[in-house]
């Protein structure tokens, strides 16, 4: 697998990452710097690519240590998968929060009054209130149509959970089966099984998701601004 380097980042990443809508959408905004919201866009499109970046290798890590070492391996390497698990879902969500909060600095210099930048905005700047506001104020444009179906899906709906399990709660043991027609098999939160295709299946929805919003984000920037 190739590498392609970004510009604005000056590192390398994996060569299926959406290089071209990525570099288009961030040259338009350059004319915006020394703005407030300038910088808060410039900080969440570096963390698109590093968050990115992280997700891959702990998607390949986590891969990787099934394989090798099954589904119930012993100390350290139980702790190591769930590290990687832990930190896969964790950068995942963080890429589509980081992307819609770049979004919504994008959205700024087309409407500020609908998009506002006080430091008492920037909390609240969740892919939910993204969506919400691309409803009310770009209510025709195909990538509301986009943020609506990704916001809203199920898909979206169980990584938040996920994540927010992870981070906030705790550390999840995994149920295993022994005889019958699922022997072998081991469930960790939400009912997900454990397998060489655990992570490996959400990311490629990730990616997917990237690069759809990423393409129509170049879209609505270059008619907008």
């Amino acid at each position: 697998m190739e590498n392609i380097k970004l510009k604005n980042v000056g590192m390398e990443t994996p060569e299926f990452f959406p290089k071209e809508t990525y570099e288009s959408v961030h040259s338009r905004m350059v004319s915006k710097k020394g703005k407030k919201a300038w910088y808060q866009f410039a900080w969440s499109w570096n963390a698109v690519v590093y968050r990115f970046e992280s997700c891959n290798e702990y998607n390949r890590a986590f891969t990787n240590s099934v394989q090798r070492y099954g589904n119930a391996p012993e100390q350290p390497e139980k702790y190591r998968q769930e590290k990687y698990l832990f930190n896969f879902f964790i950068t995942g969500l963080s890429i589509l929060e980081s992307l819609l909060y770049g979004l919504y600095m994008i959205s700024h210099f087309i409407k500020p009054n609908s998009f506002p930048v006080s430091e008492n905005d920037f909390r609240g700047i969740t892919p939910e209130k993204v969506k919400d506001k691309f409803k009310c104020h770009f209510e025709k444009e195909k990538l509301t149509e986009i943020l609506i179906d990704l916001v809203e899906g199920e898909e979206f709906e169980e990584w938040k959970n996920i994540r927010n399990i992870l981070a906030h709660r705790g550390a999840q043991g995994r149920s295993y089966h022994v005889g019958g027609k699922h022997h072998g098999q081991a469930l960790w939160i939400k009912g997900i099984q454990i397998d060489p295709e655990t992570t490996s299946t959400k990311y490629k929805w990730l990616k997917k998701q990237v690069k759809i919003v990423l393409e129509e984000m170049d879209n609505f920037s270059s008619n907008k601004l």
